[in-house]
């Protein structure tokens, strides 16, 4: 069994693998619907063990498809529904040493291109099958 850092230097991608291999495997960290159209089907668990493993794959997919980062904290933006996504990839960021910034496309164009360029972001990805304004 691992031991953590003290508390005050412990990061969040550290506590989710931390949890997920000795802590509670299988307890569940979110909740999500089998169906989300119909509520009244139940929810399906996710557990820390499923989170970290999702956590490691997009890091390890993050880190072959990203070039080497330019500046400390490079910031990477994503575009796509709200879902375990963004969590999911905000840690995987982490773990790579790299912040996310999430964007909506609700906001004014001239409001996005604003926190673009202040906050440097030089990558962005869109989920495929997100419904572009034209």
């Amino acid at each position: 069994m691992s031991t953590l850092p003290p508390r005050g230097f412990r990061l969040l991608p550290t506590l989710v693998d931390y949890y997920a291999t000795n802590k509670v495997p299988r307890q569940p960290w979110a909740a999500i619907p089998i169906d989300s159209n119909d509520l009244s089907k139940g929810f399906k668990d996710v557990t820390y063990s499923q989170l970290s493993n999702a956590v490691n794959h997009a890091a390890l997919w993050l880190s072959r498809e990203l070039p080497t980062a330019t500046t400390e904290f490079e910031t990477i933006a994503y575009v796509g529904p709200k879902d375990l996504r963004y969590p999911i990839l905000a840690l995987a960021v982490a773990k790579l040493g790299r912040r996310v910034c999430t964007l909506t496309l609700l906001a004014v164009l001239q409001v996005l291109l604003e926190i673009i360029e202040l906050t440097r972001i030089r990558f962005c990805f869109l989920r495929h099958s997100l419904h572009l304004p034209h």
